[in-house]
């Protein structure tokens, strides 16, 4: 039968060959020897059904990859769903509560910086993914602990009023739920922040793991 995996990129082995160990958003080709096919069997089991020669195809769709879900764009369609969510149970709120879909983070944080300075906000809440093994050591991302709540990343400190409002939630919720600080990289929360004369910001970040695949 068929059998459905996830093709992502080793950024540790992408960066042994000597250059930069970026993520092929700068145009050059990806080692064929940093690429890995998850299919979530296990090495045994997908050594047998999956012997060298077997022919593969892309699919975007996203699917159901044991207890978890896999696809194309994993990470920004996993927050716009979460962000549907939230709205959608949203009861009456009693205040103007605005959502952004912003594009083009990866040059600038561009959207969501227009976003911002068109509708200064009191506050906001960053939806981002935080990827299992960024954070290194014993308190390190991991999926099934529940959603990351960032405290510091690159341009970016949590603001204490919205990180009191996420954890209050959380408590509310009865929600289990992970730190996420960064030493290097950040989210669109670095622009949101600092728009206009400042808004106090939150980070909630969703754990995910090798969504560089195609």
């Amino acid at each position: 039968g068929k059998l459905r995996g996830l093709i992502g990129c080793d950024r540790a082995k992408e960066g042994k060959d000597g250059k930069d160990g970026k993520d092929g958003k700068d145009g050059r080709e990806i080692d064929a020897d940093a690429l890995f096919l998850e299919t979530g069997i296990g090495g045994k089991a997908a050594a047998k059904r999956l012997p060298v020669g077997t022919v593969g195809a892309l699919e975007g769709r996203a699917e159901r990859l044991g207890d978890l879900w896999c696809g194309t764009n994993l990470d920004d369609r996993a927050g716009c769903a979460a962000v549907v969510a939230a709205v959608h149970g949203a009861r009456a709120p009693k205040y103007a509560l605005h959502v952004i879909f912003s594009a083009q983070s990866d040059l600038g944080a561009r959207g969501a910086t227009t976003g911002a300075f068109g509708i200064e906000p009191d506050l906001a809440v960053v939806v981002d993914v935080a990827f299992a093994g960024e954070a290194k050591g014993a308190g390190d991302i991991a999926l099934g602990k529940g959603p990351c709540v960032g405290l510091k990343e690159e341009g970016f400190l949590a603001h204490p009023a919205t990180l009191d409002l996420v954890k209050r939630a959380a408590k509310a919720l009865r929600m289990k739920h992970q730190w996420l600080i960064r030493e290097s990289g950040g989210s669109d929360a670095r622009a949101v922040r600092a728009s206009r004369r400042g808004v106090p910001t939150a980070v909630v970040a969703i754990p995910a793991r090798r969504t560089g695949g195609p």
